[in-house]
């Protein structure tokens, strides 16, 4: 397969470009400059142009040996002399015609069109060194060795359709699912939905309560949702004495309490005062810290009610766990032997 060789005027890397490249431009692998591959291509076209014109010229010197030998033959022969035989190439004064020269002129014009592409060549590169091509065509020509890797075409054609491709493949990587939120991560973010939608956090609107818990009658129940009653009000004695009473029911009261949390708005500085004293009361029980944020002021700092919507997610998972039954609790102490689990037994 017939090449082009086009040449970078930027950094003088060397390319050869294979004829089927239709291109008028391509780019320097070596500096990314833009090469004019049309002014190479009628470069190149005028070049092969010249030698059918200096190959005409030594055909007339051809004729004279032959004429020469022709009048050496027939001098003798004719008994003339071969002075005054008048040849075709004589003139009408007798003398001999000259050969004419050969006309240089197409060869002088068509390296002076080539000096003058060039030249453009070199203005066009450096005034088009800001443009960006946002498409590229990879030449399959072979590599110069002095070059490296051998441009890359850059029709203007196919900017339109390979910018459609492109968009194409950003919206798909826009419309890739997003990774599925699992646990406190899912329930956090229905929670903060919530509030943006109606003002509340209410986490009993995504946690589900739970039932009476297993050893504990009607009686019982009356009794602990009682000191659960008595644990909310501000001052007291009846206040005072709810957390230890609560506590000497065992894990039984745990399922109550958390249900009693679920009921809770953690936006509302009086219901986060009265779920902190639930947190506590469960913490004891637990023997594990679930600290809640107590707001001093009637303006709460919403993403500390989030945090607290996060310990009660805990205080949840935990519950439902190990808190509903006796083999739970059993699980619950052989799987923390380091804490204080006495207090779960209860006396009921």
């Amino acid at each position: 397969m017939a090449h082009l060789s086009v040449q970078c005027q930027n950094c003088g890397a060397k390319y050869k470009i294979p004829e089927t490249f239709t291109g008028d431009r391509a780019k320097c692998k070596a500096c990314g400059n833009v090469i004019d591959v049309k002014a190479a291509r009628e470069a190149h076209a005028q070049a092969e142009e010249q030698p059918s014109t200096s190959a005409a010229a030594p055909k007339k010197s051809t004729r004279e040996p032959r004429r020469k030998a022709a009048s050496k033959t027939e001098g003798p022969a004719s008994g003339t002399k071969r002075r005054g035989r008048r040849s075709d190439s004589d003139g009408e004064d007798g003398r001999r015609r000259r050969p004419k020269k050969r006309d240089n002129s197409m060869l002088i014009a068509g390296a002076g069109i080539v000096v003058l592409a060039g030249v453009a060549l070199s203005l066009w590169a450096a005034l088009d060194t800001g443009e960006e091509e946002t498409t590229e065509q990879t030449s399959q020509s072979t590599p110069d060795p002095e070059a490296g890797t051998p441009p890359v075409a850059e029709p203007d054609e196919t900017n339109e359709a390979d910018a459609q491709a492109e968009d194409a493949s950003t919206t798909q990587e826009e419309e890739k699912p997003k990774p599925k939120l699992t646990g406190e991560e899912a329930f956090l973010a229905k929670v903060r939905a919530l509030h943006e939608s109606e003002g509340i956090l209410i986490t009993g609107s995504v946690l589900e309560s739970f039932d009476t818990p297993e050893g504990l009658n009607e009686e019982a129940s009356l009794e602990i949702n009682g000191l659960l009653d008595d644990l909310r009000e501000d001052g007291g004695l009846a206040s005072i004495r709810a957390p230890a009473l609560l506590q000497a029911r065992g894990f039984r009261m745990i399922p109550l309490a958390l249900n009693r949390l679920l009921t809770l708005d953690l936006a509302n500085p009086e219901d986060i005062i009265y779920a902190s004293k639930i947190a506590d009361t469960f913490s004891v029980m637990a023997d594990n810290d679930y600290t809640f944020y107590f707001p001093t002021t009637d303006i709460v700092d919403i993403e500390q009610c989030f945090e607290n919507c996060g310990r009660t997610w805990d205080m949840h998972a935990m519950t439902k766990q190990y808190f509903q039954s006796e083999v739970g609790v059993d699980a619950y102490i052989k799987d923390f032997k380091t804490r204080d689990t006495s207090k779960l037994k209860g006396s009921l």
